[in-house]
């Protein structure tokens, strides 16, 4: 014989189950989306394709999604078709607190269909914005476009040794020592760069010793030196300084010489104390602004 009070004990756990799916419906499962591989594509005038990269601005039908450093796998909330769009981002003078998107590479967009659970691998190619202007010293070519200063001791060299070469036929090389301790060199040409715009020095470089970048600002017999920025020895621990990639915005610098007449790129080093045999090697030195 059921006592009173039974069937009610019996219903109560049906009824906390059927609560609990109500309080917590079933969630949406999130697409993928996964960069692994991208890359710079340019134009015969534009250089190399070299390029660093270090993050991205991802958006999805507008929205924000997030900044990502490459490679990396994102869980997206949207599905169905979307519009990605991908800002390249790059550290501005070499500095991780000062990343920003570069505003000389095109946005890569690309309409991708996201399903619930599964992955999308996206390889974005950039290419640089419409209607740049370029200085560029490729080291490619017999001579070299920049001239040692008279109160340098050494002289910047072409070199074609492979094991010396970042990428092409040649690189740019400065040997220091105890005999040629110092090195100044500035380009050959006049770079007349338009005041108010925004422009960047780009450069490809190793070295074991330190070294200065920086402008020189003429008007009439007036010469200023403004340093852009010191580099320090890109050193591969213990197995020589790698090759490196820089983007340096210039704008700041040559914003504080409004009315001067033209500026030159200038790179100087000298022999570090304890250094007793150094080398300081470029490749790939771009100005690029907008005329």
């Amino acid at each position: 014989m059921m006592r009173p009070g039974s069937l009610i004990i019996a219903i109560i756990p049906v009824f906390i189950v059927a609560s609990c799916n109500i309080i917590n419906p079933p969630e949406d499962s999130p697409a993928f989306i996964r960069i692994e591989e991208f890359e710079l594509n340019t134009e015969i005038f534009e250089g190399s394709n070299s390029q660093k990269i270090t993050e991205m601005w991802l958006y999805s039908n507008g929205q924000l999604i997030g900044v990502f450093d490459p490679p990396f796998e994102v869980p997206v909330l949207q599905t169905g078709e979307q519009d990605l769009q991908i800002f390249a981002g790059i550290k501005n003078n070499g500095i991780a607190i000062t990343r920003i998107r570069y505003p000389f590479y095109k946005i890569y967009t690309e309409t991708v269909v996201l399903q619930p659970g599964m992955t999308d691998t996206v390889k974005p190619v950039f290419e640089y914005i419409d209607n740049l202007e370029f200085w560029m010293e490729t080291f490619e070519d017999p001579g070299i476009k920049f001239n040692r200063a008279g109160i340098s001791d050494t002289l910047m060299e072409l070199t074609q040794i492979p094991d010396e070469i970042f990428e092409g036929t040649g690189s740019g090389i400065v040997h220091l020592d105890s005999e040629r301790n110092y090195f100044y060199a500035f380009t050959e040409e006049s770079l007349d760069l338009p005041a108010g715009s925004q422009f960047f020095l780009e450069m490809d470089y190793r070295c074991n010793n330190s070294f200065a970048v920086g402008l020189l600002a003429y008007s009439g017999v007036t010469l200023q030196k403004a340093a852009a920025l010191i580099f320090n020895p890109t050193d591969d621990y213990g197995n020589g300084p790698e090759w490196n990639k820089i983007y340096i915005e210039l704008s700041y610098i040559a914003g504080q010489y409004i009315g001067f007449d033209h500026f030159e790129l200038y790179l100087e080093s000298s022999l570090d104390p304890g250094n007793s045999n150094a080398l300081v090697q470029f490749d790939n030195i771009k100005i690029v602004y907008r005329q």
